[in-house]
Protein backbone atom coordinates (compact mmCIF):
# COMPACT_ATOMS: atom_id res chain seq x y z
CA UNK A 1 0.00 0.00 0.00
CA UNK A 2 2.87 2.40 0.77
CA UNK A 3 4.25 2.11 -2.78
CA UNK A 4 0.88 3.14 -4.22
CA UNK A 5 2.27 6.66 -4.70
CA UNK A 6 4.37 5.27 -7.57
CA UNK A 7 1.22 4.43 -9.53
CA UNK A 8 0.13 7.64 -11.33
CA UNK A 9 -3.50 6.72 -12.03
CA UNK A 10 -5.25 8.09 -8.95
CA UNK A 11 -5.63 11.42 -7.22
CA UNK A 12 -3.38 12.84 -4.50
CA UNK A 13 -4.42 15.70 -2.23
CA UNK A 14 -2.01 18.48 -1.32
CA UNK A 15 -1.27 17.21 2.20
CA UNK A 16 -0.30 13.78 0.91
CA UNK A 17 1.69 15.37 -1.94
CA UNK A 18 3.61 17.52 0.54
CA UNK A 19 4.27 14.64 2.95
CA UNK A 20 5.36 12.21 0.20
CA UNK A 21 7.62 14.88 -1.31
CA UNK A 22 9.27 15.56 2.05
CA UNK A 23 9.61 11.82 2.77
CA UNK A 24 11.22 11.10 -0.61
CA UNK A 25 13.61 14.04 -0.16
CA UNK A 26 14.62 12.88 3.33
CA UNK A 27 15.19 9.31 2.12
CA UNK A 28 17.31 10.65 -0.75
CA UNK A 29 19.41 12.79 1.62
CA UNK A 30 19.95 9.85 4.01
CA UNK A 31 21.07 7.64 1.12
CA UNK A 32 23.47 10.33 -0.08
CA UNK A 33 24.90 10.85 3.41
CA UNK A 34 25.33 7.12 4.03
CA UNK A 35 26.83 6.28 0.64
CA UNK A 36 28.49 9.54 -0.41
CA UNK A 37 31.88 7.88 -0.86
CA UNK A 38 30.32 5.46 -3.36
CA UNK A 39 28.11 8.04 -5.08
CA UNK A 40 30.68 10.74 -5.72
CA UNK A 41 34.32 10.87 -6.80
CA UNK A 42 36.05 13.60 -4.83
CA UNK A 43 38.86 15.24 -6.78
CA UNK A 44 39.59 17.87 -4.15
CA UNK A 45 37.86 19.39 -1.16
CA UNK A 46 35.53 21.43 -3.39
CA UNK A 47 35.24 19.41 -6.61
CA UNK A 48 33.37 16.14 -7.01
CA UNK A 49 31.87 14.14 -9.86
CA UNK A 50 28.75 12.02 -9.56
CA UNK A 51 29.13 8.33 -10.32
CA UNK A 52 26.71 6.29 -12.40
CA UNK A 53 24.99 5.22 -9.16
CA UNK A 54 24.37 8.87 -8.21
CA UNK A 55 22.94 9.59 -11.64
CA UNK A 56 20.71 6.54 -11.36
CA UNK A 57 19.53 7.71 -7.95
CA UNK A 58 18.68 11.08 -9.51
CA UNK A 59 16.66 9.40 -12.26
CA UNK A 60 14.71 7.37 -9.68
CA UNK A 61 14.01 10.55 -7.69
CA UNK A 62 12.74 12.37 -10.81
CA UNK A 63 10.58 9.38 -11.77
CA UNK A 64 8.98 9.35 -8.31
CA UNK A 65 8.44 13.13 -8.37
CA UNK A 66 6.80 12.86 -11.82
CA UNK A 67 4.45 10.19 -10.47
CA UNK A 68 3.54 12.38 -7.52
CA UNK A 69 3.07 15.42 -9.74
CA UNK A 70 0.81 13.52 -12.15
CA UNK A 71 -1.36 12.25 -9.30
CA UNK A 72 -1.50 15.74 -7.82
CA UNK A 73 -2.56 17.13 -11.20
CA UNK A 74 -5.30 14.51 -11.37
CA UNK A 75 -6.70 15.95 -8.12
CA UNK A 76 -7.51 19.23 -9.88
CA UNK A 77 -8.53 17.44 -13.12
CA UNK A 78 -5.37 18.07 -15.18
CA UNK A 79 -4.02 15.41 -17.51
CA UNK A 80 -0.66 13.83 -16.74
CA UNK A 81 1.22 15.17 -19.74
CA UNK A 82 0.22 18.77 -18.89
CA UNK A 83 1.40 18.23 -15.35
CA UNK A 84 4.75 16.85 -16.51
CA UNK A 85 5.26 19.75 -18.95
CA UNK A 86 4.59 22.23 -16.13
CA UNK A 87 6.91 20.28 -13.87
CA UNK A 88 9.71 20.19 -16.44
CA UNK A 89 9.71 23.82 -17.54
CA UNK A 90 8.67 25.75 -14.46
CA UNK A 91 9.44 23.31 -11.66
CA UNK A 92 9.64 25.73 -8.67
CA UNK A 93 6.47 27.53 -9.71
CA UNK A 94 4.68 24.24 -10.42
CA UNK A 95 5.74 22.90 -7.00
CA UNK A 96 4.17 25.93 -5.27
CA UNK A 97 1.11 25.64 -7.52
CA UNK A 98 0.64 21.97 -6.55
CA UNK A 99 0.87 22.82 -2.86
CA UNK A 100 -1.52 25.79 -2.93
CA UNK A 101 -4.23 24.71 -5.37
CA UNK A 102 -7.02 22.71 -3.77
CA UNK A 103 -8.36 19.66 -5.57
CA UNK A 104 -11.81 19.10 -6.96
CA UNK A 105 -14.37 18.60 -4.21
CA UNK A 106 -16.44 16.26 -6.38
CA UNK A 107 -15.54 13.23 -8.43
CA UNK A 108 -13.69 14.03 -11.65
CA UNK A 109 -12.51 11.84 -14.53
CA UNK A 110 -9.65 10.51 -12.37
CA UNK A 111 -11.81 9.26 -9.53
CA UNK A 112 -13.42 10.37 -6.29
CA UNK A 113 -11.75 12.92 -4.00
CA UNK A 114 -9.24 11.65 -1.46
Amino acid sequence: MFLKFLWPHDRLDRTAYFLYSILIYIVLMVIILLFRDNLFIFESSQIYKPTLAAKGLGVVYIFIKFGLAVRRGHDFNARGWITIILFLFIHPIAEIFYLLLSGDKKENRFGPPV
